[in-house]
């Protein structure tokens, strides 16, 4: 799982927003897959994320989008294997307590489908990600 916590695509943040521009935390959640042991998936989620997103109704590819997420949040419904990512092999919350996404362009892809590029940021090293999102 670590190579998922290096570089994860499919950490995504579901947003809802509460007011113009600030992502609700308390319905929004960042969820994660990955393979284990190359035999079984193992998904989770990142209880807690906060964030700022700016919508421009002129120009749908203009949203930027700020995240936050508090990776001592990790849950995977096993306890041990949550107190494993906490720890030092893997997200290092004592030393890395946030996971950051940061948004640098959106592309419509289609009808109620956008590809947003962004920096996501793990244990203080930044790689450049492909969020596929679809909605309204």
């Amino acid at each position: 799982m670590r190579s998922l916590c290096a570089a994860s695509p499919c950490l995504y943040p579901g947003i809802a927003q509460r007011s113009p521009g600030q992502i609700d935390p308390a319905p929004t959640a960042s969820r994660f897959a990955g393979r284990h042991l190359g035999i079984s998936t193992v998904r989770g989620v990142i209880e807690k994320t906060e964030g700022t997103v700016v919508h421009d109704p002129q120009d749908a590819t203009k949203k930027p989008i700020a995240v936050s997420i508090d990776a001592a949040s990790v849950n995977t419904r096993v306890d041990m294997r949550d107190k494993d990512l906490r720890r030092q092999n893997f997200l290092d919350v004592a030393e890395y307590s946030m996971i950051i996404f940061k948004s640098k362009r959106a592309e419509i892809e289609g009808e109620g489908k956008m590809k947003i590029t962004a920096d996501l940021t793990i244990q203080g090293v930044s790689k450049e990600v492909a969020l596929e999102v679809q909605g309204q």
